[in-house]
């Protein structure tokens, strides 16, 4: 089964947030440029982004590869669109356990840029399962998380579903540098790490979930995510009594999801 790229998954949508606002204007003020739109979004790609994440979250991997490459091989992608293709590509073979394959379009991601952080969270994640230089993996997780923060710019600061989001966003990303920092040998700022990532774990607005049709699912996600990435790192503080706590709640918040599933094979495991 495949890991967690929730952090793709949630700057896609973060970025489709005012792409939403868009659309709900359009269709207030014409019907034919709503329709005009959907099809320039369906047809260079954007359609593809979220319809691979539906399929990747609900056990089917190898559907989502086979979306993502369809998408990927449509003529005038643009440098950003192929970019965010091949991040999601490169999830998706993560998860499949094709490490390298996955190495490959994530670094060709990362050349075509990375202006909110994704691929190089991604990246970091590779590093973590792999187990292998749990410094760069660090590394790179600061960069998102900086990244992060500056693409989401003021839109987070000024409205409540915006900030609901950015939490949801950033849960995610300080689970993964809690397990880079436990990988490392920093027990004290891995367990900070867990407790701030667990408390944004928070119920999103009621706007959040009734105006923008798929945010509900990203909570959803973000949240399994958060605690598998926290059971994670307790494994690796050698605290499984706490990961098995962490890998519950996950299950628990998303029983037929993705990430529910990856908690409960950790509780397996873990016994």
């Amino acid at each position: 089964m495949s890991i967690f790229q929730s952090s793709a998954c949630a700057f896609f949508l973060a970025r489709d947030l005012r792409y939403l606002i868009l659309l709900k204007l359009l269709v207030t003020l014409s019907p034919l440029w709503c329709a005009l739109w959907v099809l320039w979004r369906l047809r260079w790609g954007g359609g593809s982004i979220g319809k691979g994440l539906r399929l990747d979250n609900s056990g089917r991997a190898a559907d989502a590869e086979r979306c993502y490459r369809r998408a990927l091989a449509r003529p005038w992608l643009s440098a950003s669109k192929r970019a965010e293709l091949l991040r999601c590509l490169g999830g998706v073979l993560m998860g499949l356990g094709r490490y390298e394959e996955s190495r490959k379009c994530l670094d060709e991601a990362l050349a075509m840029g990375d202006p909110m952080g994704g691929c190089r969270a991604s990246i970091a994640e590779l590093l973590l399962l792999e187990g292998i230089d749990a410094e760069r993996a660090l590394e790179m997780v600061d960069q998102a998380i900086e990244a992060s923060t500056t693409g989401l710019g003021e839109s987070t600061s000024k409205e409540r579903v915006s900030r609901d989001l950015a939490s949801i966003i950033r849960a995610s990303l300080l689970g993964l540098r809690a397990w880079a920092l436990a990988l490392a040998g920093r027990q004290d700022e891995a367990q900070k790490a867990i407790v701030e990532a667990l408390q944004l774990t928070i119920k999103p607005s009621a706007d959040l979930l009734r105006n923008y049709y798929g945010f509900a699912l990203l909570t959803r996600m973000s949240r399994a995510n958060t605690c598998w990435l926290a059971g994670m790192a307790f494994l690796a503080m050698k605290k499984p009594d706490k990961a098995s706590e962490c890998f519950k709640k996950g299950s628990d918040v998303d029983p037929k999801g993705k990430y529910g599933t990856l908690c409960r094979k950790q509780l397996a495991l873990v016994g």
